[in-house]
Protein backbone atom coordinates (compact mmCIF):
# COMPACT_ATOMS: atom_id res chain seq x y z
CA UNK A 1 0.00 0.00 0.00
CA UNK A 2 2.89 2.09 0.64
CA UNK A 3 4.49 1.84 -2.67
CA UNK A 4 1.29 2.80 -4.08
CA UNK A 5 0.99 5.98 -2.23
CA UNK A 6 4.88 6.54 -3.24
CA UNK A 7 5.06 5.79 -6.74
CA UNK A 8 1.97 7.85 -7.22
CA UNK A 9 3.94 10.88 -5.78
CA UNK A 10 7.06 10.14 -7.31
CA UNK A 11 5.04 9.99 -10.50
CA UNK A 12 3.26 13.35 -10.37
CA UNK A 13 5.14 15.58 -7.85
CA UNK A 14 6.65 18.61 -9.28
CA UNK A 15 10.10 18.17 -10.04
CA UNK A 16 12.78 19.64 -7.32
CA UNK A 17 16.18 21.39 -9.30
CA UNK A 18 18.37 19.27 -7.20
CA UNK A 19 17.16 16.37 -9.22
CA UNK A 20 18.51 17.22 -12.17
CA UNK A 21 22.52 16.91 -11.43
CA UNK A 22 21.58 13.97 -9.02
CA UNK A 23 20.11 12.48 -12.11
CA UNK A 24 23.12 13.83 -14.13
CA UNK A 25 26.21 12.68 -12.04
CA UNK A 26 24.27 8.93 -11.85
CA UNK A 27 24.16 8.76 -15.48
CA UNK A 28 28.12 9.91 -16.02
CA UNK A 29 29.32 7.59 -13.21
CA UNK A 30 27.86 4.60 -15.43
CA UNK A 31 30.07 5.64 -18.15
CA UNK A 32 33.36 5.61 -16.24
CA UNK A 33 33.50 9.38 -15.04
CA UNK A 34 34.57 9.85 -11.33
CA UNK A 35 33.11 11.90 -8.86
CA UNK A 36 34.88 14.89 -7.80
CA UNK A 37 37.73 14.00 -10.03
CA UNK A 38 36.04 14.60 -13.58
CA UNK A 39 32.97 16.63 -12.21
CA UNK A 40 31.94 18.49 -9.14
CA UNK A 41 29.75 16.56 -6.58
CA UNK A 42 28.59 18.41 -3.94
CA UNK A 43 27.81 15.39 -1.75
CA UNK A 44 28.96 12.09 -0.78
CA UNK A 45 29.42 9.58 -3.62
CA UNK A 46 27.41 6.45 -3.50
CA UNK A 47 23.98 7.57 -4.44
CA UNK A 48 25.13 8.35 -7.95
CA UNK A 49 26.36 4.86 -8.12
CA UNK A 50 23.45 3.26 -6.74
CA UNK A 51 21.12 5.84 -8.70
CA UNK A 52 23.31 5.08 -12.02
CA UNK A 53 23.83 1.16 -11.96
CA UNK A 54 19.68 1.03 -11.06
CA UNK A 55 18.98 3.19 -14.08
CA UNK A 56 21.37 0.87 -16.25
CA UNK A 57 19.45 -1.68 -15.56
CA UNK A 58 15.89 0.04 -15.53
CA UNK A 59 16.37 2.41 -17.78
CA UNK A 60 18.48 5.48 -17.95
CA UNK A 61 15.49 8.03 -17.40
CA UNK A 62 13.20 10.35 -14.93
CA UNK A 63 10.78 7.64 -13.84
CA UNK A 64 12.74 4.89 -12.96
CA UNK A 65 15.18 7.48 -11.09
CA UNK A 66 11.81 8.38 -9.06
CA UNK A 67 10.74 4.50 -9.28
CA UNK A 68 14.06 3.72 -7.21
CA UNK A 69 13.20 6.50 -4.47
CA UNK A 70 9.39 5.23 -4.36
CA UNK A 71 10.92 1.85 -3.46
CA UNK A 72 13.72 3.35 -0.92
CA UNK A 73 10.51 5.16 0.83
CA UNK A 74 8.45 2.35 1.04
CA UNK A 75 11.23 0.16 2.08
CA UNK A 76 11.75 2.40 5.17
CA UNK A 77 8.19 2.58 5.95
CA UNK A 78 7.89 -1.05 5.88
CA UNK A 79 11.46 -1.04 8.19
CA UNK A 80 8.94 1.20 10.28
CA UNK A 81 6.41 -0.86 10.98
CA UNK A 82 8.40 -3.74 11.79
CA UNK A 83 10.27 -2.20 14.42
CA UNK A 84 7.38 -0.32 15.77
CA UNK A 85 5.26 -3.68 15.69
CA UNK A 86 8.50 -5.50 17.35
CA UNK A 87 9.04 -3.22 20.21
CA UNK A 88 5.58 -2.33 20.71
CA UNK A 89 4.04 -6.20 20.44
CA UNK A 90 0.91 -4.52 18.47
CA UNK A 91 0.35 -4.48 14.82
CA UNK A 92 -2.09 -1.52 15.57
CA UNK A 93 0.81 0.73 17.37
CA UNK A 94 2.96 -0.42 13.40
CA UNK A 95 -0.17 0.82 11.44
CA UNK A 96 -0.27 4.20 13.45
CA UNK A 97 3.74 4.49 12.51
CA UNK A 98 3.30 3.94 9.12
CA UNK A 99 0.16 6.41 8.80
CA UNK A 100 2.48 9.00 10.17
CA UNK A 101 4.80 8.69 8.14
CA UNK A 102 2.99 8.24 4.99
CA UNK A 103 0.93 11.74 5.80
CA UNK A 104 4.11 13.94 7.29
CA UNK A 105 4.88 16.68 4.63
CA UNK A 106 8.77 16.24 5.04
CA UNK A 107 8.50 12.45 4.29
CA UNK A 108 6.38 12.94 0.74
CA UNK A 109 7.52 15.71 -0.59
CA UNK A 110 11.31 14.89 -0.20
CA UNK A 111 11.77 11.30 0.11
CA UNK A 112 10.56 10.05 -3.68
CA UNK A 113 12.76 12.80 -5.30
CA UNK A 114 16.21 11.94 -6.55
CA UNK A 115 18.06 13.45 -3.37
CA UNK A 116 19.46 12.10 -0.77
CA UNK A 117 17.08 11.45 2.13
CA UNK A 118 15.66 8.51 0.86
CA UNK A 119 18.77 5.95 0.44
CA UNK A 120 20.83 8.18 3.38
CA UNK A 121 17.37 7.49 5.88
CA UNK A 122 16.91 3.83 4.74
CA UNK A 123 20.46 2.95 5.66
CA UNK A 124 20.85 4.86 8.72
CA UNK A 125 17.29 3.41 10.03
CA UNK A 126 18.77 -0.48 9.27
CA UNK A 127 21.38 0.54 11.25
CA UNK A 128 19.61 1.42 14.04
CA UNK A 129 17.18 -1.88 13.48
CA UNK A 130 20.68 -3.50 13.75
CA UNK A 131 22.13 -2.14 16.78
CA UNK A 132 19.40 -2.49 19.41
CA UNK A 133 19.25 -6.21 18.78
CA UNK A 134 23.07 -6.91 18.62
CA UNK A 135 23.19 -7.32 22.63
CA UNK A 136 21.83 -10.55 21.54
CA UNK A 137 23.45 -11.94 18.46
CA UNK A 138 26.49 -12.60 17.15
CA UNK A 139 29.53 -9.53 16.36
CA UNK A 140 29.01 -9.73 12.75
CA UNK A 141 25.29 -7.86 13.66
CA UNK A 142 27.42 -5.20 14.98
CA UNK A 143 29.73 -5.05 12.17
CA UNK A 144 27.20 -5.04 10.07
CA UNK A 145 25.56 -1.97 12.09
CA UNK A 146 28.77 -0.02 11.60
CA UNK A 147 28.55 -0.87 8.08
CA UNK A 148 25.16 0.51 7.41
CA UNK A 149 26.33 3.78 9.19
CA UNK A 150 29.07 4.04 7.14
CA UNK A 151 27.07 3.68 4.16
CA UNK A 152 24.77 6.40 5.33
CA UNK A 153 27.29 8.73 5.68
CA UNK A 154 28.33 7.76 1.91
CA UNK A 155 25.29 9.08 0.80
CA UNK A 156 25.05 12.57 2.87
CA UNK A 157 28.10 13.13 4.90
CA UNK A 158 26.80 14.75 8.23
CA UNK A 159 25.53 11.37 9.59
CA UNK A 160 29.02 10.38 10.04
CA UNK A 161 28.39 12.79 13.21
CA UNK A 162 26.03 10.21 14.54
CA UNK A 163 28.92 7.39 15.26
CA UNK A 164 29.49 9.11 18.93
CA UNK A 165 25.55 8.28 19.44
CA UNK A 166 26.35 4.80 18.16
CA UNK A 167 29.19 4.66 20.12
CA UNK A 168 27.73 5.46 23.53
CA UNK A 169 24.81 3.11 23.09
CA UNK A 170 27.31 0.15 22.47
CA UNK A 171 28.79 0.89 25.57
CA UNK A 172 26.09 1.07 27.84
CA UNK A 173 24.14 -1.47 26.51
CA UNK A 174 26.85 -4.19 26.33
CA UNK A 175 28.33 -6.18 29.23
CA UNK A 176 31.79 -5.38 30.20
CA UNK A 177 33.57 -8.09 28.84
CA UNK A 178 32.21 -7.76 25.42
CA UNK A 179 32.61 -4.00 25.07
CA UNK A 180 36.23 -3.84 23.55
CA UNK A 181 34.85 -6.27 20.93
CA UNK A 182 31.46 -5.19 20.15
CA UNK A 183 33.25 -1.37 19.61
CA UNK A 184 36.26 -3.10 17.36
CA UNK A 185 33.41 -4.92 15.44
CA UNK A 186 31.11 -1.68 14.67
CA UNK A 187 34.20 0.79 14.36
CA UNK A 188 35.57 -2.12 11.61
CA UNK A 189 32.40 -2.16 9.68
CA UNK A 190 32.28 1.58 9.94
CA UNK A 191 35.96 1.82 8.11
CA UNK A 192 35.26 -1.11 5.54
CA UNK A 193 32.43 0.93 4.12
CA UNK A 194 34.29 4.59 4.35
CA UNK A 195 37.10 2.95 2.69
CA UNK A 196 36.00 3.41 -1.32
CA UNK A 197 36.13 7.40 -0.19
CA UNK A 198 39.81 6.84 0.70
CA UNK A 199 40.47 6.34 -3.33
CA UNK A 200 38.65 9.38 -4.31
CA UNK A 201 40.32 11.11 -1.57
CA UNK A 202 44.24 9.72 -3.08
CA UNK A 203 42.86 11.16 -6.72
CA UNK A 204 42.81 14.81 -5.54
CA UNK A 205 42.42 15.09 -1.55
CA UNK A 206 41.95 19.29 -2.80
CA UNK A 207 39.14 18.63 -4.56
CA UNK A 208 37.43 16.30 -2.44
CA UNK A 209 37.09 18.45 0.20
CA UNK A 210 35.94 21.18 -1.42
CA UNK A 211 33.43 19.29 -3.14
CA UNK A 212 32.17 17.80 -0.07
CA UNK A 213 33.10 20.69 2.56
CA UNK A 214 34.36 24.09 0.89
CA UNK A 215 31.71 24.27 -1.30
CA UNK A 216 29.33 24.45 1.47
CA UNK A 217 31.28 26.65 2.99
CA UNK A 218 31.11 29.81 0.31
CA UNK A 219 27.42 28.86 -0.41
CA UNK A 220 26.66 32.32 2.29
CA UNK A 221 28.96 34.77 3.21
CA UNK A 222 28.61 33.44 7.24
CA UNK A 223 30.96 30.39 6.30
CA UNK A 224 30.13 26.62 6.91
CA UNK A 225 29.13 26.91 10.54
CA UNK A 226 27.65 30.34 10.88
CA UNK A 227 24.69 32.95 11.13
CA UNK A 228 23.96 31.63 14.61
CA UNK A 229 21.23 34.37 15.53
CA UNK A 230 19.65 33.15 12.03
CA UNK A 231 19.86 29.49 13.13
CA UNK A 232 18.40 29.83 16.98
CA UNK A 233 15.47 31.44 14.94
CA UNK A 234 15.36 28.75 12.53
CA UNK A 235 14.68 26.80 15.75
CA UNK A 236 12.61 28.49 17.38
CA UNK A 237 10.08 28.93 14.41
CA UNK A 238 10.28 25.10 14.04
CA UNK A 239 9.53 24.07 17.68
CA UNK A 240 6.30 26.88 17.05
CA UNK A 241 5.80 25.72 14.30
CA UNK A 242 6.08 28.59 12.29
CA UNK A 243 7.10 26.96 8.64
CA UNK A 244 4.78 25.95 6.00
CA UNK A 245 6.24 22.37 5.87
CA UNK A 246 7.62 22.60 9.63
CA UNK A 247 3.87 22.56 11.46
CA UNK A 248 4.25 18.45 12.00
CA UNK A 249 7.40 18.40 12.76
CA UNK A 250 6.71 20.98 15.44
CA UNK A 251 3.71 18.37 16.48
CA UNK A 252 5.96 15.50 16.60
CA UNK A 253 8.54 17.84 19.19
CA UNK A 254 6.11 18.62 21.45
CA UNK A 255 5.59 15.14 21.75
CA UNK A 256 8.59 13.91 22.01
CA UNK A 257 9.00 16.73 25.22
CA UNK A 258 5.94 15.71 26.62
CA UNK A 259 6.93 12.21 26.41
CA UNK A 260 10.21 12.59 27.29
CA UNK A 261 9.48 14.30 31.26
CA UNK A 262 8.20 10.51 31.32
CA UNK A 263 11.20 9.04 30.62
CA UNK A 264 10.16 6.18 32.71
CA UNK A 265 7.98 4.96 29.67
CA UNK A 266 10.00 4.73 27.18
CA UNK A 267 12.16 2.01 26.30
CA UNK A 268 16.04 1.27 25.70
CA UNK A 269 15.79 1.44 21.82
CA UNK A 270 13.16 3.70 21.74
CA UNK A 271 15.23 6.45 23.54
CA UNK A 272 18.30 5.32 20.77
CA UNK A 273 15.89 6.96 18.04
CA UNK A 274 15.09 10.06 19.97
CA UNK A 275 18.78 10.42 20.70
CA UNK A 276 19.16 10.09 17.10
CA UNK A 277 16.46 12.47 15.82
CA UNK A 278 17.48 15.63 18.65
CA UNK A 279 21.16 14.99 17.07
CA UNK A 280 20.00 14.90 13.54
CA UNK A 281 17.78 18.33 14.34
CA UNK A 282 20.84 19.76 15.89
CA UNK A 283 23.89 18.31 12.73
CA UNK A 284 20.75 19.81 10.32
CA UNK A 285 20.85 23.32 11.95
CA UNK A 286 24.63 23.49 11.25
CA UNK A 287 24.83 23.95 7.44
CA UNK A 288 24.65 27.59 6.42
CA UNK A 289 21.79 28.20 4.85
CA UNK A 290 19.67 25.49 6.56
CA UNK A 291 16.58 24.87 5.01
CA UNK A 292 13.47 23.19 6.57
CA UNK A 293 13.70 20.33 4.17
CA UNK A 294 16.79 19.43 5.60
CA UNK A 295 15.02 18.04 9.01
CA UNK A 296 12.70 15.44 7.27
CA UNK A 297 15.54 12.78 8.62
CA UNK A 298 14.71 12.90 11.82
CA UNK A 299 10.69 12.02 11.61
CA UNK A 300 11.18 8.04 11.40
CA UNK A 301 12.85 8.41 14.46
CA UNK A 302 10.74 10.50 16.28
CA UNK A 303 7.51 8.38 15.08
CA UNK A 304 9.38 5.43 16.64
CA UNK A 305 10.11 7.23 20.24
CA UNK A 306 6.19 8.97 19.79
CA UNK A 307 4.54 5.60 19.08
CA UNK A 308 6.25 3.24 21.37
CA UNK A 309 6.26 5.26 24.37
CA UNK A 310 2.88 6.50 24.01
CA UNK A 311 1.96 2.22 23.96
CA UNK A 312 3.79 1.79 26.64
CA UNK A 313 2.47 4.44 28.91
CA UNK A 314 -1.53 3.08 27.96
CA UNK A 315 -0.33 -0.24 28.84
CA UNK A 316 0.86 1.28 32.39
CA UNK A 317 -2.21 2.81 33.26
CA UNK A 318 -4.67 1.26 34.99
CA UNK A 319 -7.34 4.06 35.64
CA UNK A 320 -9.81 3.11 32.50
CA UNK A 321 -10.77 7.17 32.77
CA UNK A 322 -7.13 7.86 32.45
CA UNK A 323 -6.51 5.59 29.76
CA UNK A 324 -9.70 6.76 27.87
CA UNK A 325 -8.37 10.47 28.06
CA UNK A 326 -4.90 9.41 26.72
CA UNK A 327 -6.71 7.45 23.79
CA UNK A 328 -9.12 11.00 23.10
CA UNK A 329 -6.03 13.07 23.16
CA UNK A 330 -4.26 10.40 20.63
CA UNK A 331 -7.11 10.47 18.67
CA UNK A 332 -7.04 14.06 18.10
CA UNK A 333 -3.31 14.65 17.46
CA UNK A 334 -3.62 11.94 15.03
CA UNK A 335 -6.52 13.69 12.98
CA UNK A 336 -4.81 17.21 13.39
CA UNK A 337 -1.45 15.81 11.88
CA UNK A 338 -3.10 13.88 9.09
CA UNK A 339 -5.22 16.57 7.98
CA UNK A 340 -2.57 18.95 8.04
CA UNK A 341 -0.67 16.92 5.31
CA UNK A 342 -4.07 17.67 2.98
CA UNK A 343 -2.85 21.29 1.59
CA UNK A 344 1.04 19.78 1.01
CA UNK A 345 -0.30 17.27 -1.06
CA UNK A 346 -2.27 19.40 -3.18
CA UNK A 347 0.83 22.09 -3.36
CA UNK A 348 3.40 18.96 -4.58
CA UNK A 349 1.29 17.52 -6.51
CA UNK A 350 -1.13 19.78 -8.49
CA UNK A 351 -0.88 23.35 -7.73
CA UNK A 352 3.14 24.08 -6.65
CA UNK A 353 2.42 27.25 -4.79
CA UNK A 354 5.78 27.57 -2.59
CA UNK A 355 7.18 24.70 -4.10
CA UNK A 356 10.98 25.60 -4.10
CA UNK A 357 11.45 26.43 -7.44
CA UNK A 358 8.29 27.51 -9.06
CA UNK A 359 8.19 31.03 -8.70
CA UNK A 360 4.94 31.32 -10.70
CA UNK A 361 1.42 29.70 -10.42
CA UNK A 362 1.96 29.76 -14.96
CA UNK A 363 4.91 27.82 -14.62
CA UNK A 364 4.17 25.06 -12.99
CA UNK A 365 3.62 23.14 -16.58
CA UNK A 366 7.84 23.31 -16.56
CA UNK A 367 8.20 21.41 -13.49
CA UNK A 368 6.63 18.32 -14.47
CA UNK A 369 8.69 15.24 -15.54
CA UNK A 370 6.86 15.36 -18.92
CA UNK A 371 8.01 18.34 -19.69
CA UNK A 372 10.80 18.08 -19.32
CA UNK A 373 11.24 14.62 -21.07
CA UNK A 374 9.64 16.36 -24.08
CA UNK A 375 12.68 19.15 -24.00
CA UNK A 376 15.25 15.61 -24.08
CA UNK A 377 13.73 14.64 -27.00
CA UNK A 378 13.63 18.00 -28.94
CA UNK A 379 17.51 17.89 -28.11
CA UNK A 380 17.67 14.55 -29.46
CA UNK A 381 16.04 15.48 -32.64
CA UNK A 382 18.65 18.05 -33.74
CA UNK A 383 22.19 16.57 -32.41
CA UNK A 384 24.28 13.69 -33.08
CA UNK A 385 24.38 11.13 -30.23
CA UNK A 386 27.37 12.16 -27.86
CA UNK A 387 27.29 15.93 -29.17
CA UNK A 388 27.56 18.45 -25.86
CA UNK A 389 25.11 20.39 -25.79
CA UNK A 390 25.23 23.69 -23.45
CA UNK A 391 22.47 23.59 -20.75
CA UNK A 392 21.97 25.68 -17.48
CA UNK A 393 20.38 23.00 -15.84
CA UNK A 394 21.42 19.34 -16.46
CA UNK A 395 18.33 17.60 -16.22
CA UNK A 396 17.71 18.59 -20.20
CA UNK A 397 20.27 16.53 -20.85
CA UNK A 398 20.28 13.69 -18.40
CA UNK A 399 17.26 11.85 -20.54
CA UNK A 400 19.22 12.70 -23.93
CA UNK A 401 22.25 10.83 -25.97
CA UNK A 402 23.72 14.68 -25.40
CA UNK A 403 26.50 15.07 -23.38
CA UNK A 404 26.49 17.70 -20.81
CA UNK A 405 29.26 20.76 -20.90
CA UNK A 406 32.07 20.76 -18.98
CA UNK A 407 31.42 22.36 -16.01
CA UNK A 408 27.77 22.34 -16.06
CA UNK A 409 27.15 18.31 -15.10
CA UNK A 410 26.38 19.54 -11.77
CA UNK A 411 24.92 23.52 -11.81
CA UNK A 412 25.21 24.31 -8.46
CA UNK A 413 28.42 25.97 -8.63
CA UNK A 414 27.80 27.97 -11.44
CA UNK A 415 26.19 30.89 -9.57
CA UNK A 416 28.80 31.16 -6.76
CA UNK A 417 31.74 30.64 -9.78
CA UNK A 418 32.41 34.33 -9.07
CA UNK A 419 33.63 33.98 -5.67
CA UNK A 420 36.77 31.56 -6.74
CA UNK A 421 39.78 32.04 -8.67
CA UNK A 422 39.97 31.03 -12.38
CA UNK A 423 42.15 28.91 -11.64
CA UNK A 424 39.89 27.22 -9.03
CA UNK A 425 37.03 27.37 -11.46
CA UNK A 426 39.23 25.23 -13.27
CA UNK A 427 40.02 22.79 -10.58
CA UNK A 428 36.91 22.31 -9.14
CA UNK A 429 35.41 22.22 -12.78
CA UNK A 430 32.54 24.62 -12.35
CA UNK A 431 32.06 26.87 -15.67
CA UNK A 432 31.49 30.36 -14.59
CA UNK A 433 28.42 33.02 -16.24
CA UNK A 434 31.45 34.87 -17.71
CA UNK A 435 33.22 31.73 -19.10
CA UNK A 436 29.63 30.24 -21.00
CA UNK A 437 29.69 33.28 -21.94
CA UNK A 438 32.76 33.56 -23.72
CA UNK A 439 31.62 30.21 -25.07
CA UNK A 440 28.87 31.72 -26.64
CA UNK A 441 30.56 34.70 -27.92
CA UNK A 442 32.88 31.96 -29.83
CA UNK A 443 29.62 29.84 -30.78
CA UNK A 444 31.11 27.03 -29.51
CA UNK A 445 28.08 24.78 -28.51
CA UNK A 446 25.76 24.25 -31.46
CA UNK A 447 22.74 24.21 -29.29
CA UNK A 448 22.24 26.06 -26.00
CA UNK A 449 19.14 25.18 -23.84
CA UNK A 450 17.79 27.93 -21.19
CA UNK A 451 14.84 26.93 -19.06
CA UNK A 452 14.44 25.47 -15.22
CA UNK A 453 16.71 26.83 -12.98
CA UNK A 454 17.70 25.30 -9.91
CA UNK A 455 19.14 28.83 -8.40
CA UNK A 456 17.20 32.13 -8.77
CA UNK A 457 20.72 34.28 -8.97
CA UNK A 458 21.14 32.77 -12.31
CA UNK A 459 19.14 34.95 -14.85
CA UNK A 460 18.87 33.82 -18.58
CA UNK A 461 18.59 37.45 -19.81
CA UNK A 462 22.52 38.05 -20.16
CA UNK A 463 22.68 34.74 -22.13
CA UNK A 464 20.08 35.45 -23.98
CA UNK A 465 21.16 38.64 -25.30
CA UNK A 466 24.72 37.32 -25.83
CA UNK A 467 22.61 34.19 -28.23
CA UNK A 468 21.34 37.13 -30.38
CA UNK A 469 24.66 39.21 -30.93
CA UNK A 470 25.99 35.87 -31.88
CA UNK A 471 23.95 34.81 -34.26
CA UNK A 472 22.21 32.29 -32.54
CA UNK A 473 18.11 31.64 -32.96
CA UNK A 474 15.71 30.16 -31.01
CA UNK A 475 14.62 26.52 -32.79
CA UNK A 476 12.36 25.25 -30.40
CA UNK A 477 10.14 26.66 -27.82
CA UNK A 478 8.61 24.40 -25.26
CA UNK A 479 6.88 25.95 -22.22
CA UNK A 480 9.11 28.57 -20.88
CA UNK A 481 12.53 26.22 -22.22
CA UNK A 482 14.16 27.49 -25.63
CA UNK A 483 16.73 25.83 -27.64
CA UNK A 484 18.90 28.19 -29.72
CA UNK A 485 20.86 26.88 -32.38
CA UNK A 486 23.99 28.06 -34.34
CA UNK A 487 22.15 27.56 -38.08
CA UNK A 488 18.27 26.74 -38.94
CA UNK A 489 17.70 22.73 -38.27
CA UNK A 490 18.62 20.27 -40.78
CA UNK A 491 18.14 16.81 -41.47
CA UNK A 492 19.57 14.60 -38.72
CA UNK A 493 23.11 14.42 -38.86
Amino acid sequence: MQFGIFLAISRFRFVDGDEGFYLMTSRLVTEGKLPYHDFLLTQMPLLPYVYGWWMRLAGMTWTSGRLLSAILTATLGTALFCEVRRQTGKWAAGLLAVLLYVSSTQIFAWYPTVKTYALSTLLLFLAYRTVIRSCAVTAMTWFAAGLLLAASADVRLYFAGLLPVFLWWIYGSTRTGGRAAALLCFLGGFALAGAPNLYLLARDPATWYFDNLGFHAIRAHQGLIGDLAGKTTMAVRLLLGGYQDGAQLAMLLFLVLVLGIRSAIATGAARLAVALGLALTLISLLPTPSYVQYFCVTVPFFIVFVVCSISTWLDTLEDGKEKRILLAACAIILLVFVTSSVPAYRRYLITGDHVIGILRPESTANWRISAIGEVSQAIDERIRPGERVLSLWPGYIFQSKAEPYAGLEDNAGTHLAERLSPAQQARYRILSPNAILADIAAREPRLVVLGNQEYAEVFTEPFEKALVSSGYRVESRLGETTLWMTAPAGPHR
